[in-house]
C-alpha cells in the first residue's frame, strides 16, 4: 500500500510583497523612472532585429539605397537611445538600491536600539554584530 505524496504547502507571497512595497514606497518616483528606462532598453533590444529584417527584406532585396539609408539612420538612433537609456538606468537603479538599503539599515538599527536589556543579556554581542555585516 502506497501513501500519496504530500503536496507542498502553497506559498503566500502577499505579506512579502506588501513589505517590499512598503520599503519602496518612499522611493516610488525613482522606481517608476527605473522601470520606464528598462522598458526603453527592452523595446530597443526588441526593435533592432525587426529593423534588420526590414533592412534586408525591403532595402537590400530591392536595392533601394534611400530606404537603406533611412533604416540605417533609425538603427543608429535606436542604438544611441538604447545605450543612453541603459547608462541612465544603471545610475538610477544604483541610487535606488542604495537608498532602499540605507532605509533598511536605519530601520534595523532603530529596532535593535529599542530592544530590552534582557535581549542583550541573552545574545552575545558578536552574534548581533555578525547579523549587521
Amino acid at each position: 500500500m502506497t501513501t500519496p505524496a504530500a503536496e507542498p504547502a502553497p506559498t503566500e507571497y502577499g505579506p512579502f510583497l506588501k513589505a517590499q512595497m512598503g520599503w519602496l514606497r518612499p522611493h516610488r518616483n525613482r522606481l517608476i523612472g527605473a522601470v520606464s528606462l528598462q522598458v526603453v532598453v527592452i523595446a530597443q533590444a526588441l526593435g533592432v532585429p525587426i529593423l534588420f529584417q526590414l533592412i534586408y527584406d525591403d532595402a537590400v532585396a530591392n536595392r533601394d539605397f534611400v530606404t537603406l539609408g533611412m533604416y540605417l539612420g533609425i538603427l543608429l538612433g535606436l542604438l544611441v537611445l538604447g545605450s543612453a537609456a541603459d547608462i541612465i538606468f544603471g545610475h538610477v537603479n544604483g541610487r535606488l538600491v542604495a537608498r532602499v538599503m540605507a532605509t533598511l539599515r536605519i530601520k534595523a538599527f532603530d529596532h535593535v536600539q529599542r530592544m530590552s536589556s534582557d535581549f542583550y543579556a541573552r545574545h552575545e554581542s558578536g552574534d548581533l554584530m555578525s547579523r549587521f555585516s
